[in-house]
């Protein structure tokens, strides 16, 4: 299901309605697949890279990231115990992010260590209309979703209480067929 589908099955829910724009739109079908992908760690986000490690920094900032879920040494499957901003200065921490720079900052790094395997949670691309550009990351059986994400936000204001309320079961159930498939990912892959 394309993005453009997605707006075509948002106008079949709607009885054929629109948004005044597309960009109007876009933003609306991309604000329920940021929703949708910041409800928990979703498998189809997953991702993990290997990045240098100069002079005890990574840089972070070629990552499309929304949040760094575990940092390893090369060949360890021990994880670095990561400090928010106000514990950074901690012993018992390994790391910490500086915002300010998008880097990782490692707090005791080894001499002989030049590389950082990093474990993340992938930033969506945005959305777009064209074709092959801004396809939806989340997998096309939920995409749905998104779609009944931009019903909700559309006719919550100016609907009867009965049809808001059978969007938002249809959303619901699909949210949690995705969450039972993620669930049973996890057990059976870990």
């Amino acid at each position: 299901m394309t993005t453009e589908q997605i707006y075509e099955y948002f106008q079949d829910l709607t009885d054929g309605e629109e948004y005044l724009t597309q960009e109007a739109a876009l933003r609306t079908l991309d604000d329920g697949q940021m929703q949708i992908c910041n409800e928990r760690d979703w498998w189809f986000l997953k991702r993990t890279t290997t990045l240098p490690i100069v002079d005890g920094r990574v840089d972070l900032s070629e990552l499309s990231f929304l949040k760094i879920t575990g940092a390893y040494f090369p060949g360890s499957s021990e994880k670095l115990v990561q400090a928010n901003w106000d514990q950074r200065r901690g012993s018992e921490f390994d790391y910490h992010i500086d915002p300010s720079t998008n880097e990782l900052v490692l707090h005791n790094p080894p001499a002989n260590i030049e590389e950082l395997d990093i474990d993340y949670k992938l930033r969506p691309p945005a959305l777009s209309f064209e074709p092959g550009i801004g396809e939806p990351i989340i997998p096309s059986a939920y995409r749905p979703l998104i779609a009944l994400f931009a019903v909700k936000n559309f006719k919550k204001l100016d609907e009867t209480e009965d049809f808001y309320l059978e969007t938002e079961v249809d959303r619901r159930n699909l949210l949690y067929q995705m969450v039972d498939d993620h669930n049973s990912r996890e057990q059976h892959y870990g």
